[in-house]
């Protein structure tokens, strides 16, 4: 999936495609996602539990289109999520990511 950055564009009243940027996410490749069924769904779950909070936190930034990479839109969309009540210190469980 590819995603357009947003932010690079508040205040513009015009801007060249060249000039756009464009984060991208492969679930298949990053997050070993190739479908979206249940045995799937469920062995991406297993994985982000096993790889710890920092993993599942970085997933979570990446499929809403940004990049978990930068710092700054890191901590931005994570505490959107917390401002959300989706990310907690009580949320231990991945799989309250999923429903």
């Amino acid at each position: 999936m590819v995603f357009l950055e947003l932010n690079y564009t508040l205040g513009q009243t015009q801007i060249s495609h060249d000039e756009l940027t464009w984060n991208s996410v492969n679930f298949a490749s990053e997050w070993g996602l190739s479908y979206l069924d249940a045995m799937s769904l469920a062995t991406l779950r297993k994985r982000l539990e096993n790889n710890g909070e920092s993993c599942t936190n970085n997933y979570l930034v990446a499929k809403l289109g940004f990049n978990f990479n930068n710092p700054a839109e890191f901590k931005q969309r994570i505490t959107l999520m917390v401002d959300k009540d989706l990310v907690t210190t009580t949320k231990h469980h991945t799989g309250e990511y999923f429903c």
